[in-house]
């Protein structure tokens, strides 16, 4: 497959589920995402965890 081809035919798939991701897995994936090349030097990151939808419990990560 051509990469022109790959760029036209590509599409973003918007279908999203209800089902909760796990803490354990949030954190590892910002772990290492941290990790990645970033635009200028953008560091340190900052996060914010959700507990629910609410709100209510959040916690900086």
């Amino acid at each position: 497959m051509s990469v022109a081809k790959t760029i036209r035919d590509r599409r973003s798939i918007r279908t999203f589920n209800r089902t909760p991701v796990s803490r354990e897995l949030v954190f590892q994936l910002l772990n290492d995402a941290v990790w990645a090349p970033n635009h200028g030097l953008r560091e340190p990151w900052r996060f914010v965890y959700v507990e629910n939808e609410s709100g209510k419990e959040r916690r900086p990560i």
